[in-house]
């Protein structure tokens, strides 16, 4: 019996089709960049220096500038057990002016920092965060300029305030010429910081 053309189907095409394959050149993962222990030990050393300088600088200014801040922190903060911290000598003298005098030093040492980065080694910043080369240039360096000049001025008031630095008046030369060595010393510590990285 003769096989009719209904009963057998010829498959004309019976190799399957390749994918097409797209040549991409892979990506090189960038080099993990070492830890600066030279920059984290120099910070671990001029820090510390720098807010004990600092708070005692500014914190019975900021005292008599904002009397809120002089409370003490063993009766503002509600936490168990802080309330003992009135009954050893030393401790139970710090208060908010002490805090506020620290977070402020702290933000402005670290954002000149980033700022330094940004203005000397922008590349690297650009491939750390993703962000357009100018974006985050610009935000950084904005953003650490407003801390700095907001952190001269309450530097300079609180000088003024203090009764030791300042007088009756609203300039001081003294006041101003510390202000001015405070801003060369904190740039000078973050700009040595940012060299030892490398």
């Amino acid at each position: 019996m003769l096989a009719t053309d209904n009963d057998t189907k010829v498959s004309t095409n019976t190799t399957p089709r390749p994918m097409p394959v797209y040549l991409t050149e892979p990506e090189t993962p960038r080099p993990r960049k070492p830890i600066p222990i030279k920059s984290w030990l120099w910070k671990a050393f001029t820090f510390p220096f720098l807010a004990i300088v600092y708070v005692s600088l500014i914190a019975e200014g900021l005292k008599r500038f904002a009397p809120e801040l002089g409370q003490p922190l063993w009766r503002v903060i509600p936490l168990p057990g802080v309330a003992h911290m009135r009954y050893y000598e030393g401790i139970h003298r710090l208060a908010l002016c002490h805090v506020m005098a620290f977070i402020i030093l702290f933000f402005s040492y670290f954002l000149t920092i980033a700022a330094l980065r940004a203005l000397f080694f922008p590349r690297e910043l650009e491939h750390r965060s993703g962000l357009a080369f100018g974006t985050h240039k610009n935000f950084i360096v904005g953003l650490a300029s407003v801390v700095l000049i907001c952190d001269a001025s309450f530097f300079y008031y609180s000088l003024l305030n203090s009764g030791i630095w300042g007088g009756n008046s609203l300039l001081s030369f003294t006041a101003l010429l510390m202000t001015v060595a405070y801003l060369a010393i904190l740039t000078g510590s973050a700009y040595i910081a940012l060299t030892l990285e490398d």
